[in-house]
Order: C-alpha cells, then sequence, then structure tokens
C-alpha cells in the first residue's frame, strides 16, 4: 500500500427490501453518519445527517417508516480499498427535519420498535428447558434465527416470564447465566462474555506511539465486590413442618429456628479485598453447582465495571463490539479490554472510532 495515497472511507448503503444500492445519490447529500455497534442489551443504530437543498429527503425521497437499510464500511485507499465491515440490517426509526440551512436526519436501529419481540407482553411459564431452547422458540415465533454461540446452555425446571416482552426477558436470563445478548441482521447472537473475554486482542494501542486521539481510564471501588452469596430452597430436602416456615431471610437471628431445605452458597473472587462488598441475593436453583454458576456469573457482573475507560482512534471498522483489544503505556491500566460500544462516525474531522470498554475478567 502506497503510504502517501489518501485515506477514502467508503459506506456503502442499500435501500428498500429490493437492496437498491443508493450509494452514489446519497453521498452527494451526505453530511455525516454515525454507526453505533454495541456488544450486548441493545439495538444497534445508524444516523445519516443529510443537506436537503431542494427539499427532496423531506418530501419524495424521504424514507418510509421501518424501510430496510443494509450498511457496509470499509476504509482504505483508492487502490486498496479495504476490507468491507457487514454493519447489518436497519429499520427507519425516526427523520428529522431541521434547518436553517434545511437538515434531514434519519435514524434507523437494528430492531424494528414495532415487532412484537420488542413490545408485546406475554405471561407464561417454561418448564424442563434450556437456555437455547427457550431462545429458539422466541426467534421462532419473531421469525428470527438463533445463533448460539456458547458451550453453556443452563437448564430450567422452571422459570415464569409475567407480563414482560420476550426480548427482555430472555435478555435477563442471559444476564443471570453470564452470557451476552445481540439483535443484529435479523438474528439472535448469544454468546459467553467469559470465552469472548479469553481472545486474543484485535488490535494493541500504544500511547505516545499509536492513532490515539483522546483516551480517558477510570476505576471504581464502588463497583468492587468479593463475593456473592445465593440461598435457595432444595426441594428434596423440603419437609411438611419445614416448608411453612421458609424464609428468604437472608441473615437468619441466631435464635431462629434453621430450614433444612434452605441452603446456601457463596461464591469469592480470588483476588478481591477484604474492604470490598459483600452481596447476597436469592434465586431458584435446584442444585449446588446451579447455584455456583448463578452466584459466580452475578459476581462477574457486579466486578464488570471496576476498570473502564474510552478511546477515540483514527477509524477502523475491524473494532467492533464484542472484541477484545490490548492497551498499554498507561501504567496500572495496562491490560486487556473488551469493547462494550464502538461508535464510528464520518463528519468534517474524517474517519474516527469511539470505544467504551472494560477490563477482561481472565480470573474466573
Amino acid at each position: 500500500m502506497d503510504l502517501n495515497e489518501p485515506k477514502v472511507t467508503r459506506l456503502r448503503l442499500l435501500f428498500s427490501s429490493n437492496k437498491t444500492d443508493v450509494t452514489e445519490d446519497l453521498s452527494k447529500d451526505l453530511l455525516s453518519w454515525s454507526y453505533s455497534d454495541k456488544e450486548t442489551g441493545q439495538a444497534d443504530e445508524i444516523t445519516l445527517t443529510l443537506q436537503d437543498k431542494t427539499g427532496k429527503w423531506a418530501s419524495t425521497w424521504k424514507p418510509d417508516g421501518g424501510e430496510v437499510i443494509r450498511a457496509y464500511l470499509s476504509s482504505g485507499t483508492a487502490t486498496f480499498p479495504g476490507c468491507e465491515l457487514y454493519c447489518g440490517s436497519f429499520y427507519v426509526d425516526t427523520v428529522r427535519f431541521s434547518g436553517a440551512p434545511k437538515i434531514v436526519e434519519i435514524r434507523a436501529v437494528s430492531i424494528p420498535l414495532s415487532k412484537p419481540i420488542r413490545r408485546l407482553k406475554r405471561t407464561r411459564a417454561w418448564e424442563s428447558k434450556d437456555l437455547k431452547s427457550i431462545a429458539s422458540g422466541i426467534c421462532t415465533d419473531a421469525g428470527m434465527s438463533l445463533v448460539f454461540d456458547s458451550s453453556l446452555n443452563p437448564t430450567f425446571d422452571r422459570i415464569d416470564q409475567n407480563k414482560e416482552a420476550d426480548l427482555s426477558f430472555i435478555n435477563r436470563l442471559c444476564e443471570d447465566s453470564g452470557l451476552s445478548l445481540k439483535v443484529t441482521d435479523n438474528q439472535m447472537v448469544i454468546f459467553d462474555q467469559e470465552a469472548y473475554e479469553s481472545k486474543d486482542p484485535v488490535a494493541t494501542f500504544v500511547l505516545g506511539e499509536s492513532n490515539i486521539l483522546r483516551y480517558d481510564f477510570e476505576t471504581a471501588q464502588s463497583e468492587s465486590y468479593k463475593s456473592v452469596t445465593i440461598k435457595w430452597r432444595d426441594t428434596n430436602r423440603k419437609t411438611k413442618d419445614t416448608a411453612a416456615s421458609f424464609s428468604w431471610d437472608l441473615k437468619d437471628p441466631a435464635t431462629k429456628k434453621t430450614n433444612p431445605a434452605v441452603m446456601s452458597y457463596t461464591y469469592t473472587d480470588p483476588n478481591a479485598s477484604d474492604s470490598d462488598q459483600e452481596y447476597y441475593m436469592k434465586r431458584r436453583a435446584t442444585s449446588q453447582s446451579e447455584a455456583m454458576r448463578l452466584a459466580k456469573a452475578k459476581l462477574r457482573s457486579l466486578n464488570s465495571h471496576r476498570m473502564t475507560g474510552s478511546m477515540t482512534v483514527v477509524g477502523d471498522p475491524l473494532l467492533s463490539a464484542g472484541t477484545v483489544i490490548e492497551c498499554k503505556g498507561i501504567g496500572a491500566f495496562d491490560g486487556n479490554f473488551i469493547i462494550e460500544e464502538a461508535n464510528h462516525s464520518y463528519g468534517t474531522s474524517g474517519y474516527t472510532t469511539d470505544l467504551r470498554l472494560r477490563r477482561v475478567n481472565n480470573d474466573y
């Protein structure tokens, strides 16, 4: 590659179900764009800001609500355009018209608000089902496909969905299990946070040497927990005499009669400080191994933001949510971080990527 050749960033856009390529027509009016790629629990977004001197984007060319936009991003040179990243399918959610001068902003999301999976609240019980089976059933109802990238697939003897949208419900189950959920391109993707955090970095950034435009890292003592204690009811040990006196109190008075059906398990961070907080929870569990899984997942979640950071770097399509980068030259903050959100944007300052980061946890 000729280092003297100017860098070219290209956002290729296909509109509507017939995938009409509007890149050339749209680029004449395109002032800026941004693509927000999130690791878990939230919809990805794309925003296009257009000049509208003739008023066509606010009238005859105005996209309808729910119209499909497929986006592809590449960055390189005219000779070597670079690899093209498929950002996914997006559904037009809002169109804003402002001035002067006349500006139209089109915002589209990866999950349309009108889809029942996001808005329709259901009440039902799932019995003797594993997480993958529940997710598969929800995807079938929504007309979506499922990608289940996890060796962990917990089974539930019974789990209740009470006046809860399917997407919110399955996301809650994933969070309780230490898994991440992402909806993109009409697919539900469930993956193991622990496994993804242990992957090799896709890039290394060295302060003072790499294309870092801005950085900010911090630690938060308020986000530090040393243990999670879970109490659950062992139905195999429940008796007629003890069932009625069952209490969820996590710290029972010494004089209170103990219930043999109430079990307790504590999962502890091997590197925790004595000054760190303790967390107590109650959950439905069928065994100590399930209680351990729930406690470990909760402790990982509680401690996930003990060390966080953000960086703005020269734009790179390969920096995507859920991938790991290595940071060097920042002292105690050196190490691997997982990208929670990558916001790719192009405007008057050129192409940049804003990263929201958290330190990986490879200890447990």
